[in-house]
């Protein structure tokens, strides 16, 4: 049987600039959190992870890449546009790395036009990974309502803290 092979991409960034840009770089940890944010910006996008080893239960396999975009949420909340220009970056490394598919993680998903803008900058597909959420928390909520004797047709829900 021949197996294909799928690849994806996800961009990153450190959410935390201590604890994540310290764990690659020690230094950092030593730096006041101004400086570490400047030097790490001067970075360019860079894989920083590999994932191999995906199989799904039709044989498919999928390989995928985590690429970090050097900002913190406070550097791009500071300027979007610069933000946007370095996950466009980013985007084009998981170009370079043969990925048919790249989703935004965490911030990256929330600056800018929700994504329109840096997928027209690309060649490959672009995902905020919302429908995903959203299909995600819909299953969840119905497993839930089961485990608990609750029909959803008459069940009342809020959604609490729901921004992306």
């Amino acid at each position: 049987m021949v197996t294909k092979l799928e690849r994806f991409a996800f961009i990153i960034h450190p959410l935390d600039v201590k604890r994540d840009i310290g764990r690659k770089y020690p230094i950092a940890r030593y730096l006041p959190p101004r400086v570490t944010e400047l030097l790490f910006g001067l970075t360019k996008p860079q894989v920083v992870s590999h994932i191999t080893g995906i199989k799904s239960a039709t044989g498919t396999e999928a390989e995928g890449w985590f690429i970090v975009c050097p900002m913190t949420p406070r550097m791009m909340l500071a300027d979007e546009r610069r933000a946007m220009d370095r996950i466009i970056e980013a985007g084009k490394v998981a170009q370079d790395t043969g990925a048919k598919i790249v989703g935004l993680g965490a911030f990256t998903s929330v600056v800018g036009d929700a994504g329109l803008t840096i997928a027209q900058n690309l060649d490959i597909s672009v995902t905020t990974g919302n429908s995903y959420t959203i299909a995600t928390a819909l299953e969840a909520a119905k497993q839930a309502a089961d485990l608990m004797d609750i029909a959803l047709p008459s069940a009342t829900a809020a959604v609490i803290g729901a921004t992306g």
